[in-house]
């Protein structure tokens, strides 16, 4: 049984830190972090920068060599795309359950 708890942590593990930047990017190229408050880029003219809100990235990136490019092309993929998506909500990363917590659970088999 400790073999397999070990096994287990050790996968957790390695998907911890291979998700541990959370959120996919959006047509900006970027997404909101939860864990700090910001809203920071990937990919473009803004890579590696962080504000605080999407809007402020906006702003900025409307004064970029190709940022209103980047921003009509994401403005119309909304539109085309608002219809099939779904209302996304914002999760909290408090909200998911740590490692211990599911090896707990897996170790004590469900109980509480």
């Amino acid at each position: 049984m400790k073999s397999l708890a070990l096994v287990i942590l050790a996968v957790l593990a390695a998907a911890s830190i291979a998700f541990a930047h959370p959120g996919g990017r959006d047509a900006y190229g970027g997404h909101y972090d939860s864990s700090t408050g910001e809203y920071h880029v990937h990919e473009g003219p803004l890579e590696g920068r962080k504000y605080k809100s999407q809007e402020n990235m906006i702003k900025v990136l409307q004064g970029t060599k190709g940022g209103p490019a980047i921003i009509k092309r994401a403005e119309q993929g909304q539109k085309a795309g608002a219809a099939s998506q779904k209302p996304t909500t914002q999760k909290n990363a408090k909200d998911d359950p740590s490692v211990t917590e599911i090896l707990k659970g897996i170790l004590d088999g469900g109980k509480k």
